[in-house]
């Protein structure tokens, strides 16, 4: 038997730990200042998840505490708690919103009365606007440093990172604020100093054709000395994608593990806190918060993006394997075998408590998922994907509305119903009746929200069906109905046959089945603009025999839309393996989201 070829990952093809090591490096030397003091942290809690995730610590204060910190709190409405005893020393980390600067504004006045030093680092760096608003409420005159803390594309996995900026969609789609686009052109500038020049950038979208530009605009302003110069580019392109383009597919109730996990309970940063015992026999497991990724959690990796019809028959495989690693303990014959074993044993202890945890969390999921209320749900989205039964589900809408269901439930529900089978004059206005009976008045102006962001249409027809009419085009010829869920065959497993618009893009530029150029007809059915640009100056080039490519997402990315890339990428390893070419994707967004979280950050007035 061959021996299978040595196959490189991304980190080690790109190491994007280099990067995340100079973001630590940042950060612990934002906690050093002043030097050899104590000092209390005051972080915002939409940074958290990012802090945590470059100091690699679940535990903020321990992380801190050898630069002097002796307490961790969160930015509220609440003033410090601190005693006589605590330090006058006070560093503040925050986003650079406007929401944020004015509940700054409060707490530094605070500081100021208690004449404590105040030091502000703004993520991922600070605006003119965010300086102005300080100004104006007179906090700035408080402060004695106001610096950048360039949190802007962390590193979350070898695969994964994001720019966590919660309210992007919401600031492109209803505010106006270009900021978040600034943000993520100035991180790519940032990401290509590291990893070299992107020989091509294409994408779809208005958003997404900005963000090009101003990455064009920027590489000519500053030159090559903002760019990694003299060796060759590690990407071989990069496409950005604008959530405008399909805010249907965020709507959708995710059905892989780590979808649900996170519609059910929440995930910020691949960290999770189960609200619910995980063991009867190690009570470590309790209360913890555990951080799921592929390097930390080997079954993690083997079960994450599979469907949660799948997910009993996956996780009873893996204790299965993890059983039959301990049983062989029992059939060891020599010293040589005894040594090896017990080189395992630290690793199979990991993987049986992970596979506690697992299991505990896999029946709550399952438990949720097959009561009656969630399997009519299901039932209903599937019926709007594929177009029938439209007075079932409008009649469904009208049930959760009278049980006064979760809020954002029925907006989900309203949006799909607008963008499948589309809503008349008439029908929008009975719910919109009803929503306001059972809901109050306020939710006239999320409504509102929902028609500037185009998730709501009130003339039937205009968006009616324009998801599905792309799946007709040359793009989807070889396109499979697939629901097999245990053995999956086109990424249209996750959805029950449905294709999100992006994730099928991303697969024809990934795999190769068709050029950019030749996706015209396809493309030309997606809402938004398409652009392609090529710097002749650069030829790209891996001495791994790679190709990777990054993939970045305005406006966020679902749980299930990564599973499905990363199901891309393996067929993009089977298509390219004959040639000796490793594949490999990044995934970058803005926000890892849910239909929840979606809907919620466009509820009531602008901000």
């Amino acid at each position: 038997m061959s021996q299978k070829p040595y196959q490189p990952t991304i980190d080690e093809i790109l190491k994007l730990t280099h990067m995340k090591e100079f973001m630590r490096e940042e950060v612990m030397d934002a906690l050093a200042k002043p030097e050899n003091s104590r000092k209390i942290v005051v972080v915002d809690p939409t940074v958290v998840g990012m802090l945590m995730s470059v100091l690699d610590t679940t535990d903020l204060p321990a992380a801190m505490k050898p630069k002097g910190v002796v307490d961790v709190q969160h930015l509220s409405h609440e003033k410090l708690n601190v005693t006589p005893e605590s330090p006058k020393n006070v560093i503040y980390v925050v986003r650079s919103t406007i929401p944020a600067m004015k509940l700054l504004a409060r707490r530094v006045k605070d500081d100021a009365m208690q004449n404590r030093r105040v030091d502000v680092y703004m993520v991922p760096r600070k605006t003119l606007v965010c300086e102005r608003v300080l100004e104006e409420l007179r906090a700035k005159e408080c402060i004695y440093s106001l610096s950048d803390l360039e949190l802007d594309l962390v590193p979350i996995e070898a695969d994964y990172l994001t720019m966590d900026l919660d309210y992007c969609f919401r600031e492109i789609a209803l505010e106006g604020d270009a900021s978040s686009l600034s943000h993520v052109a100035k991180s790519l500038m940032k990401f290509q100093a590291f990893y070299g020049n992107f020989p091509t950038v294409r994408g779809k979208g208005k958003h997404a054709e900005k963000v090009a530009m101003m990455l064009q605009r920027m590489k000519a302003e500053v030159g090559e000395a903002a760019i990694r110069s003299g060796q060759a580019p590690e990407c071989e392109a990069l496409y950005i994608f604008d959530r405008e383009v399909d805010p249907l597919t965020p709507l959708l109730y995710q059905k892989t593990y780590e979808g649900l996990l996170d519609e059910v309970f929440g995930i910020n940063n691949q960290l999770f806190k189960p609200p619910f015992p995980i063991s009867t026999e190690d009570e470590k497991l309790n209360g913890k918060t555990h951080k799921l990724t592929a390097e930390a959690d080997k079954i993690y990796k083997q079960i994450r993006g599979v469907h949660w019809q799948s997910l009993g028959m996956e996780v009873k495989a893996c204790v299965d394997n993890v059983k039959a690693q301990i049983q062989e303990k029992e059939h060891l014959t020599d010293l040589k075998e005894t040594r090896a074993y017990l080189s395992r044993v630290g690793d199979i202890n990991d993987e049986k408590a992970q596979c506690a945890m697992h299991l505990a969390i896999a029946k709550e999921i399952l438990d949720t998922v097959n009561r009656k209320e969630m399997l009519t749900l299901t039932d209903i989205q599937q019926d709007m994907l594929d177009c029938v039964n439209e007075s079932r589900a409008l009649e469904y809408i009208e049930e959760c509305m009278y049980r006064s269901d979760d809020l954002a439930k029925v907006l989900r529900l309203i949006c799909m119903q607008s963008m499948t089978f589309g809503l008349t004059p008439a029908k929008y206005a009975s719910l919109k009746t009803q929503l306001v009976q059972n809901y109050g008045i306020q939710v006239l102006l999320t409504l509102d929200n929902l028609e500037k962001a185009n998730l709501v249409d009130r003339k039937k027809g205009s968006t009616a069906n324009s998801f599905k009419s792309w799946i007709k085009s040359q793009i989807t010829m070889e396109r499979q109905d697939d629901r097999d869920t245990s053995r999956p065959k086109d990424i249209s497993y996750a959805h029950g046959g449905w294709v999100p618009p992006l994730a099928r893009l991303a697969e024809m530029a990934v795999t190769g089945k068709l050029q950019w150029n030749a996706m015209e007809a396809a493309l030309s059915e997606i809402p938004g603009p398409t652009f392609n640009y090529r710097d002749d100056t650069y030829d790209y080039y891996a001495e791994t025999g790679s190709r990777v490519i990054m993939l970045f997402f305005i406006g966020g990315v679902t749980h299930s839309e990564i599973a499905l890339l990363r199901f891309i990428k393996d067929l993009a390893q089977a298509r390219y393996a004959q040639e000796g070419i490793e594949t490999n994707i990044i995934i970058a967004t803005t926000k890892i989201i849910n239909g929840s979280n979606f809907i919620e950050k466009l509820y009531g007035a602008l901000r």
